[in-house]
């Protein structure tokens, strides 16, 4: 699980299933205790399918 929602323009896959990649570079790791604990955080991503 990874959370997207920092991306930008998003809302219009809203409710459908998509396939994207993530750059480790621009994905982080938080360290408080958000829920769900430990969800990486991927501000930049790329549509496969």
């Amino acid at each position: 699980m990874i959370r997207i929602d920092y991306v930008d323009g998003m809302d219009r896959y809203e409710g459908r299933h998509i396939t994207f990649s993530i750059d480790p570079a621009t994905t982080c790791w938080p360290s408080d205790t958000s829920l769900p604990l430990g969800q990486p955080i991927a501000r930049e991503i790329r549509i496969v399918g």
